[in-house]
């Protein structure tokens, strides 16, 4: 396999400008690709964390997962709740207190 060299001769502002681009475009698509896979991982959060979330105790959390109103996940020793599950149940019981019949 033979390779050619080409030598040319730039000035110094225009090979910053290539390299500055070259960089710019890498950057770009890695950052574009780093999106693509957080959006793919779904976000986990502790009982503290999803308790401060929603602005209630310990205890009143896991009321709500008695309830079935929360889903949880055991993971090892640790109890976690995904971002997305906590936005929906909290979603459809609103919709449920809402048309319930007094």
């Amino acid at each position: 396999m033979t390779q050619e060299t080409i030598l040319i001769s730039l000035p110094l502002n225009q090979l910053e400008s290539l390299i500055d681009n070259a960089i710019g475009k890498a950057i770009k698509e890695y950052s574009t690709q780093l999106q693509k896979v957080e959006e793919k991982q779904p976000e986990f959060l502790t009982r503290k964390q999803t308790a401060n979330k929603l602005h209630i105790s310990l205890a009143t959390l896991d009321v709500y997962v008695k309830k079935g109103l929360l889903e949880s996940k055991k993971i090892g020793h640790r109890v976690l709740f995904k971002s997305d599950d906590i936005n929906n149940s909290l979603f459809q019981s609103i919709q449920n207190e809402k048309f319930k019949i007094k």
